[in-house]
């Protein structure tokens, strides 16, 4: 989780200190652990997740970020 708080926590603070630009949001359904997106356009930022990047594979803690949500970075 440290290398994962490591990537979250530029997104994080950035999304603190402009609360009128960005959303940040906690865990979700698919196992999202946290989420940042644009106000305006609701747009998603940063996501960091751990679940299973293939169907029926294991848990991994992984993260998207801009311009393609759809690719999964694994964290280790």
């Amino acid at each position: 989780m440290t290398k994962g708080w490591a990537l979250a926590r530029p997104y994080v603070d950035k999304a603190i200190k402009a609360p009128n630009t960005y959303i940040l949001e906690g865990a979700g359904g698919g196992g999202r652990i946290i989420q940042v997106r644009l106000r305006k356009t609701g747009a998603v930022v940063f996501r960091l997740d751990y679940f299973p990047i293939k169907t029926g594979g294991p848990n991994v803690l992984h993260y998207h970020i801009q311009p393609n949500l759809k690719n999964h970075y694994k964290v280790f």
